[in-house]
């Protein structure tokens, strides 16, 4: 099942998506190598057979964010079916855990 974390990071300059994903893609380039690929808002990467992506939203208030983390399993090498999988429990903790180093406070997560 998708999660999504919601959170605000508070500066004198608020942040947009950009800054955010400088600040998520070392992590998760550290744990699953440098196929990890952004583009607007959007990381995405494999492990093994399942893929994993994070969509960053920026609300209309100023560093105010949600991302979404989904995983899916590919069948018959071209389909893919969003399966909750054990991978996307660890994005979760990694995820979760660099927003909370970088506001001081862990993201309200939620299934969706």
């Amino acid at each position: 099942m998708p999660y999504e974390l919601k959170f605000t990071k508070y500066a004198e300059s608020p942040p947009d998506q950009a800054e955010l994903i400088k600040r998520l893609l070392p992590a998760l380039q550290q744990r699953y190598g440098d196929d990890v690929r952004s583009d607007d808002g959007y990381i995405r990467f494999d492990d093994g057979d399942v893929a994993l992506a994070v969509e960053i939203f920026a609300a209309e208030n100023p560093g105010v964010f949600r991302i979404e983390i989904t995983s899916s399993i590919r069948r018959f090498a071209v389909l893919k079916r969003i399966e909750d999988v054990p991978e996307l429990e660890e994005l979760k903790r990694i995820v979760a855990g660099e927003i909370a180093e970088w506001t001081g406070k862990l993201p309200d997560v939620s299934p969706v």
